[in-house]
């Protein structure tokens, strides 16, 4: 979610913590980075910049998940977006298991 969002980490109601909104997850950004990946070579007018934004994103997810995996010996459920600091449930091997898809390439 966008920062700029007006509910970018806003609170679900009084007690509800912002669960899905400002955190990284795994899950969401391979998403993002399948569709990337994927218009980088279909697309004529935009693959140049889905390129850029595909090499950008996973270099910094993986890079990230490298760094809190040396630093902590866990994955984690989702990272902080400011800090990139793991956060939520660890060790976390559900959808951040795709870090090894990430890593390797593979979106298909």
């Amino acid at each position: 979610m966008s920062s700029k969002s007006r509910y970018y980490n806003a609170y679900n109601n009084e007690i509800k913590f912002p669960y899905w909104r400002g955190a990284v997850w795994i899950n969401m950004n391979f998403l993002a980075l399948e569709a990337l990946h994927n218009y980088s070579k279909t697309s004529v007018l935009f693959g140049s910049v889905c390129r850029e934004l595909y090499v950008a994103l996973r270099l910094n997810l993986v890079n990230n998940i490298v760094n809190q995996y040396q630093q902590t010996g866990f994955f984690w459920e989702h990272y902080n977006d400011q800090t990139g600091e793991g956060e939520g449930t660890r060790p976390f091997t559900g959808w951040t298991a795709l870090y090894a898809l990430i890593f390797s390439e593979q979106y298909e």
